[in-house]
């Protein structure tokens, strides 16, 4: 038995001595981080930032708000994102959420939250977010 102490202590004495060893290091080349010391030339030769067209889909979806082809709804309370989600999605998540809040999933994960906290965070959602399912305001006083 003190022989595995012995090696378990030991393990961890090395694995500490490596890990500080590997902090020391990369603190000694910080100087030498790429922006940590100089610009990074975004227009350079290879890069061209400036004269490149952004093609994502946040490009492809702020050009087709300026066209007028997709509206988004503004929530004063949470922004733009929950418009941005299909409504078979918000359905999946609004349920998940309301689930967790009410204890009904009771996973190890959310057992953590007090009772009363979900209770609170429930209430202020059902008092400042819109559109949330009716079964949302049942137990809210």
């Amino acid at each position: 038995m003190n022989l595995q102490r012995s090696l378990h202590r030991a393990t961890q004495l090395v694995a500490g001595a490596v890990t500080g060893f590997a902090l020391v290091l990369s603190g000694a080349w910080t100087d030498d981080f790429q922006g940590a010391t100089h610009m990074v030339p975004f227009d350079e030769d290879t890069l061209h930032y400036s004269q490149t067209r952004a093609s994502g889909p946040v490009a492809r979806l702020q050009e087709r708000i300026e066209q007028g082809t997709v509206k988004l709804k503004h929530d004063d309370a949470y922004g733009y994102l929950l418009s941005l989600l299909p409504e078979p999605m918000k359905a999946h998540l609004y349920q998940r959420l309301h689930d967790i809040l009410t204890g009904t999933d009771m996973s190890a994960e959310f057992q953590k939250i007090p009772p009363a906290t979900r209770h609170a965070i429930r209430e202020i959602l059902v008092e400042t977010k819109q559109g949330l399912p009716e079964y949302w305001k049942a137990g809210i006083k």
